[in-house]
């Protein structure tokens, strides 16, 4: 059996292609202390360790906002 080389292309590829996607949950919210530390408990509690939670601030709490402020983070 000849020896993989680790720079052929192909070699890196994915074997199996039946792994689905991960799917990605945006939460947002108006609280910059409690609720991220009710989330990060939650996913403790449920063993979810890929979870992240992430804050940005906005200078505003109204929803329309919030909502404004997540759209210019995600979109840089």
């Amino acid at each position: 059996m000849p020896k993989k080389n680790p720079i052929d292309k192909k070699w890196f590829k994915r074997r199996n292609k039946s792994l689905e996607p991960l799917t990605r949950i945006l939460i947002i919210t108006e609280g910059t202390k409690s609720e991220p530390s009710y989330f990060r408990k939650l996913f403790d509690e449920l063993s979810i360790p890929t979870a992240r939670v992430g804050k940005f601030y906005s200078k505003q709490s109204t929803p329309e906002s919030v909502v404004a402020k997540l759209k210019k983070v995600l979109k840089n």
